[in-house]
């Protein structure tokens, strides 16, 4: 009996051994995971070298350029763009992963949104999430990746891609979202002048009206606008908020070197000068091309022994980032500067008859 449990206990100790050791292979040689597919294999190791990136959506297009170590509109003679969405697209194209291969039939092409972007198709917005046909170039020239980024799928976790070196359309994850609209680019704030820093402004429309909005004195409502016409009154303060503070935040919706307008061509333009209790001059242009409005600024530093340091400088910051260019500016603030005096005041109400005297 001894002899028999014995035997048993080396069997089970045999079989706790060779499982082991059979367990050790397994986890030595185990299949390692597949890596990945990417949507352009090695661009991560190239992304250093992209010094150019064309986008066209539609009826939209841009041209990204890096310059002197700086991102760039090229498209729009030089300006600046902000580093965070071009340092996305960049790195969200790098890391794309293919999820599934789709199809390389060209009649397919268009309704997955990734037909031969030099076909003719209709006019889109341009925006985010849009048909986009995407490229990086080097310094020389040399396409490092580009792809036509089609539809985005119903759950919006993948897109459709077709890369134009080739017919295949891949499905990738990701929504890889990109735009042609210079606004998705452009740090959309020009300007802020807060309200506490309003000194005063004068309009002078194009048809010679004109008239000046200040800061009233201490005890008074906050505004005062200067000659009202004869037998009218103000309308409200807050019309009057609407035009003096119009730079309280300015932001663009298109922008384009100030040179290019041909201003000896255009209508006398809308002219607004604003001055601020620091004693910083903004003078501006708003010039009407085939109805678009054009606005451009000039600034001119607080100027004698009374001048703040800190006016100075900021004086000097909003000329470096305005001057020369031309904006096409969000309607509010084009709309305030474009309001009347017949907006601003009303007629005085005639005096209410008299009654009959009571005996």
């Amino acid at each position: 009996m001894r002899t028999r449990t014995l035997g048993i206990l080396a069997l089970v100790t045999l079989l706790i051994v060779i499982g082991a050791v059979l367990t050790s292979e397994r986890g030595t040689y185990a299949p390692r995971e597949a890596e990945p597919e990417r949507l352009f294999p090695g661009l991560a190791e190239s992304l250093n070298s992209v010094a150019e990136i064309d986008i066209t959506s539609g009826d939209e297009s841009i041209t990204l350029a890096k310059r002197d170590g700086a991102w760039v509109d090229a498209s729009r003679g030089g300006y600046p763009v902000r580093f965070e969405p071009v340092k996305q697209l960049l790195v969200t194209l790098s890391e794309a992963e293919v999820l599934d291969h789709k199809t390389s039939d060209p009649a397919n092409f268009a309704r997955l949104g990734v037909a031969d972007p030099s076909a003719e198709s209709e006019p889109g917005p341009g925006g985010p999430g849009d048909p986009a046909t995407v490229t990086l170039r080097d310094a020389s020239g040399k396409a490092l990746a580009s792809a036509v980024l089609g539809k985005v799928r119903q759950l919006g976790d993948a897109r459709f891609v077709r890369r134009t070196s080739d017919d295949e359309v891949l499905l990738v994850e990701g929504r890889l979202v990109v735009q042609a609209r210079a606004a998705g680019w452009l740090d959309r704030e020009i300007m802020r002048i807060e309200r506490d820093a309003f000194d005063n402004v004068t309009i002078v429309r194009p048809d010679g009206e004109e008239f000046t909005i200040r800061r009233a004195p201490e005890g008074a409502p906050a505004l005062e606008l200067l000659d009202i016409p004869a037998g009218r009154e103000l309308n409200s303060q807050s019309l009057l908020s609407r035009v003096a503070y119009a730079l309280a935040y300015v932001d663009l919706e298109d922008v384009r070197p100030e040179t290019e307008l041909d201003i000896e061509r255009l209508p006398p333009p809308l002219l607004a000068s604003y001055a601020t209790t620091g004693g910083i001059e903004i003078d501006v242009s708003v010039w009407n091309e085939q109805n678009v409005k054009w606005t451009v600024f000039k600034v001119v530093p607080p100027q004698g022994e009374d001048a703040s340091p800190e006016a100075i400088e900021r004086a000097e910051w909003l000329r470096a980032t305005v001057e020369g260019w031309a904006y096409k500016l969000g309607p509010s603030v084009t709309l305030a500067w474009d309001t009347t005096m017949s907006q601003l005041t009303r007629p005085i109400p005639e005096p209410e008859p008299a009654g009959p005297e009571t005996p």
